[in-house]
């Protein structure tokens, strides 16, 4: 089970990864029924717990859908902390021994592998050229973390998976 197959990282990572390079690797001994969690309809907070409970061998999802039950992933998606992929990748090597004695113990799963992801984007309809724009503003958001950003910059956060907003901002 991996994330959201209308992200970028779907198409051009997850797909391809699951689908060529591990039956590759393993002389195809590993065989791999890869679905997302937009076409299984499972939002991204339960994909931990799907994994706990044996639904599912192996998940790959954003630490902060997570987060609603293991709020030390929030710390891995603090907005404006790193913003850059360099940044990033720093306070994810440094933090990443916390997050896996943290799973190990809580949900008793194991870290795979990680890597960055693309930085927050808000998408409008109307211009938006520094920060104090989003006052005022429904902010449609897919975590916590991002739902207190907003909130602090004076917007309303509105709480929606990702999987789910591509729909609402295509037919804007």
């Amino acid at each position: 089970m991996a994330i959201a197959s209308s992200t970028s990282e779907w198409s051009a990572f997850e797909v391809p990864f699951w689908t060529e390079v591990v039956p590759r690797l393993s002389d195809g001994k590993i065989k791999v029924k890869l679905s997302s969690i937009t076409e299984l309809g499972v939002p991204g907070s339960q994909m931990i717990k799907l994994v706990r409970s044996g639904v599912y061998d192996v998940a790959d999802t954003v630490a902060s859908y997570a987060g609603e039950d293991i709020k030390v992933l929030d710390a891995l998606d603090i907005s404006g902390v790193s913003p850059t992929i360099e940044d990033i990748r720093e306070t994810t090597a440094a933090f990443m021994p916390v997050i896996q004695k943290t799973l190990r113990e809580k949900a008793g799963t194991e870290v795979l592998a990680s890597w960055p992801t693309t930085g927050l984007v808000f998408w409008c309809q109307s211009e938006v050229t520094k920060l104090s724009d989003l006052q005022g503003k429904t902010v449609r958001v897919f975590n916590g973390v991002l739902a207190d950003f907003v909130s602090g910059l004076g917007g309303s956060p509105v709480s929606m998976p990702f999987a789910e907003m591509a729909r609402p901002c295509s037919a804007a």
